[in-house]
């Protein structure tokens, strides 16, 4: 930061310098070459001995106060709006360069770091912030601290808040090049801790990652019990009230190759037993088709009469005998 204010001003010293040797008046093209070289102004503008501008580029000039002095950097802290940080130079012959730097070429930089920076003026007032922020707001809480002993000289680091919570806190003065001394303003990072990998970070990181894998293993666990269990013996009740209820047409079939696929069987012997009587009790075979395939009880075969197997016609050379089934009953 300290260097990139400097060079600024030495810009337009440069400019300063070339203003004495030409008209100041013709120096509009140098402006806007200078502009467009870095960005790092958002409007350069050369006064006359009167204090009118004479030659411009950029934008238009937010500086309020008088220019204090030969050369150097300041901040116009009479605008509320936007921080007004600008660099100028007095020629010997009354002319001044005031260069106002791109407030966005500054933050750019603080932006590179890691954690939120703020540059803060001697009455700790905030004059950048790489988070946002509203100019010369008052700063706050332990970095303000910081800030304060850093403006004293040297850079303070913090571990902690002063109610002893754990903290990273680092502020240095902007003390060099010596151009920028006068400008009293100190820097201060402040680093969330939730982002750094120290071991209380880690423990907490592996405690929330052993705890969802718990999480997630009972509601695995849960699902799977729902679906291979709970859901199909709440069916076979289902069916049980069915056919308690006396409604026994249709079958029901086993699905399944398990306990839960014995019950079924049961409950559907059950079943044909209150449709067609334990006299043609046959089972329930397990099913090698689709779930949904359907089976049926086949009516029974009516027996020829006795006297048709009486009549059959003699000397066919077959002794007549009873089967085997016959002989069995």
């Amino acid at each position: 930061m300290g260097k990139a204010l400097n060079n600024g001003l030495q810009t337009v010293v440069r400019i300063s310098q070339a203003t004495e040797a030409g008209d100041p008046a013709q120096m509009t093209p140098v402006l806007e070459q200078e502009i467009a070289d870095k960005n790092r102004f958002r409007g350069l503008y050369i006064l006359g001995q009167n204090g009118s501008v004479v030659s411009s580029a950029g934008r238009d000039p937010l500086r309020n106060e008088p220019l204090r002095g030969e050369s150097g950097i300041d901040l116009d802290n009479q605008t509320s709006r936007v921080p007004v940080v600008y660099a100028w130079r007095v020629a010997t012959n009354g002319v001044a360069v005031v260069g106002e730097f791109n407030i966005d070429y500054l933050l750019e930089m603080l932006r590179a770091v890691d954690g939120q920076v703020r540059v803060v003026d001697e009455d700790l007032r905030t004059v950048f912030d790489s988070q946002g922020f509203r100019a010369f707001q008052e700063l706050e809480g332990t970095a303000r601290a910081a800030a304060a002993e850093a403006l004293r000289g040297g850079t303070v680091g913090m571990a902690e808040t002063p109610a002893g919570a754990p903290a990273l806190i680092a502020a240095a003065g902007l003390n060099k090049p010596n151009t920028v001394a006068p400008l009293k303003w100190s820097l201060v990072v402040e680093q969330d801790l939730a982002g750094l990998r120290l071991p209380q970070s880690d423990g907490r990181r592996w405690t929330l990652l052993v705890a969802g894998l718990a999480t997630g293993g009972v509601l695995l666990s849960q699902v799977w019990q729902y679906f291979v269990f709970a859901r199909p013996l709440r069916r076979l009740a289902t069916e049980a009230d069915r056919i308690n209820d006396g409604s026994v047409e249709q079958p029901i079939p086993p699905q399944r190759h398990d306990d839960i696929g014995a019950l079924a069987m049961c409950l559907e012997i059950c079943r044909q037993v209150r449709h067609t009587g334990s006299s043609r009790l046959g089972g329930a075979t397990r099913l090698r088709g689709a779930e949904e395939d359907l089976t049926i009880v086949l009516p029974e075969v009516p027996q020829p009469p006795d006297a048709d197997r009486a009549a059959s016609p003699p000397g066919d050379g077959a002794d007549h005998r009873p089967d085997d089934r016959d002989e069995r009953g």
